[in-house]
């Protein structure tokens, strides 16, 4: 029988989801800790570019 491509995938994510109780915000906050202390540069998606106005077509005009 051939085995699931993507099985450790799956256990791992499965280990994790039960470590964190399946609470997702706990998960991030820990992942955003970690990342922290990376030492790697961390992308902060709160500053967002601000929004180019859209041209009016015929349609919306």
């Amino acid at each position: 029988m051939i085995e699931d491509p993507i099985s450790e995938v799956r256990r791992i994510r499965g280990e994790l989801a039960t470590e964190f109780n399946y609470d997702m915000a706990a998960y991030c906050a820990y992942l955003r800790k970690q990342q922290g202390k990376s030492g790697h540069k961390v992308i902060d998606l709160a500053k967002k570019r601000p929004l180019v106005p859209r041209r009016k077509t015929p349609a919306t005009a």
